[in-house]
């Protein structure tokens, strides 16, 4: 060992780095937590970080990849890129470009007297008194390489020592970044095309044909007017952006407030609100907050549309409350998470009703007995395939548009 390279110190009460990650560093299933603690251990094994990142990309309708920041002293911070951040300079200029084109790492000491500063982020590290950065690429199974970057800010930079260090945990950090971004996916998955809390089950591995339960919920069903129509006349690009407008406007309020949007069926989509009775009737009021905040929502929306010359959106809601099979259905090796039973067939029937009352917003009997807004009673009505007539009731304020939240409840007592 030369002069330049001293021998690192230990410390008395945590193992080495790479001993960690094998024995329980490899057992933190949080990304960040993982990466801050192996900085931690980095640091107490002698290697002077000041500032160390992790770039993983993702399977992510939204985001391209997530970072993690770590500064020595301070919170380590997670950051989602979004998709098209790759053809910004902010990412063309970055050495991180380099590592996912294929290169295995690049170092740039930044306390030369002539630095090699081909970056604008190495500007403005050396400003902050980074003497040493070096990036290193974290191969995976997908040819799809994470990065991982180290800065130092003691004179002299990285010592080869711990140089050699942060290349001979590489193979382990790999292994451990893989299992995330699997575990990540898997579950970015799931919330997407499942629903959090249906994702979440499906997880704890209640995953078999015929494995269902009955709760009590809310049942929301909505439906586009005039789709067929619209199918026909308009260019297949416009007819989707319409639809992910709308399906956008009506999906944003049930998930702010704790519902789970179980599946769109071409133009409609099918949610619950599932109910506890320790919670009380608290959802009932989300659910109308929900339906209000959708055609408040949409109202604006077709105010653009409409000075852009685009088709306007037309819809409606039905809210209901009933047991419903909450569970797998379907063949046995394509099942469907869903829920069953006569209360979604009368919130879908209660639905098709808005068309002949021409009424944005319907709810039925059980779901008006246990909201607490305002409701005007639209009379009963036969529905089809269901033997009682049901009496029908909206919420005017909601189908204004107007927050339910601001009229005045009805009197409980």
């Amino acid at each position: 060992m030369n002069e330049h390279s001293p021998a690192l110190p230990s410390h008395p009460s945590l193992p080495d780095p790479i001993a960690w990650m094998l024995a329980e560093g490899r057992n933190i299933v949080d990304g960040k937590i993982f990466f801050a603690a192996l900085c931690e251990h980095l640091v107490a094994a002698g290697i002077p970080l000041a500032r160390a990142t992790l770039h993983v990309r993702v399977l992510h309708p939204q985001l391209l990849g997530v970072n993690y920041r770590w500064r020595r002293g301070g919170e380590i911070e997670e950051i989602g890129r979004a998709h098209g951040i790759e053809q910004t300079s902010t990412y063309l200029n970055s050495p991180i470009r380099v590592i996912y084109e294929g290169a295995a790492g690049l170092r740039r000491r930044l306390d030369l007297a002539d630095p090699q500063c081909d970056f604008p982020l190495l500007e403005e590290l050396r400003a902050d008194g980074i003497t040493d950065y070096v990036a290193m690429a974290v191969a995976d199974m997908s040819g799809r390489p994470a990065a991982v970057t180290w800065a130092s800010d003691r004179p002299g930079g990285f010592s080869t020592q711990a140089l050699s260090l942060l290349d001979d945990l590489l193979p382990i950090l790999s292994l451990i970044v893989e299992v995330h971004k699997v575990r990540r996916i898997g579950s970015t998955l799931l919330d997407v095309y499942l629903g959090a809390q249906t994702g979440r089950r499906v997880l704890q591995g209640i995953i078999r044909r015929g494995e269902v339960e009955s709760i009590h919920a809310i049942l929301w069903y909505c439906d586009l007017r005039g789709f067929t129509a619209m199918s026909d006349a308009l260019p297949s690009s416009e007819l989707v952006e319409l639809l992910d407008a709308y399906f956008e406007s009506v999906a944003a309020p049930v998930m702010a407030r704790g519902g789970e949007v179980l599946k769109f069926i071409g133009d409609a989509m099918l949610a619950i609100f599932p109910l506890d009775p320790e919670i009380g009737d608290d959802r009932v009021c989300l659910a109308m907050d929900a339906a209000a905040e959708a055609l408040r929502t949409v109202r604006r929306l077709n105010a653009a549309r409409a000075a852009n010359g685009l088709r306007q959106i037309r819809f409606g809601i039905a809210l209901h409350i009933g047991d419903v099979a909450y569970g797998n259905i379907g063949a046995p090796d394509r099942l469907d998470f869903t829920v069953i039973g006569p209360a979604v067939n009368k919130v879908v029937r209660i639905e098709a009703l808005s068309k002949v009352l021409q009424r944005p917003l319907l709810v039925s009997a059980d779901f008006a007995r246990r909201c607490s807004y305002p409701l005007a009673s639209l009379g009963s009505h036969v529905l089809r395939g269901i033997r009682e007539p049901e009496e029908i009731f909206t919420c005017p304020a909601a189908e204004a548009g107007d927050p339910p939240t601001m009229a005045a409840k009805r009197d409980q007592t």
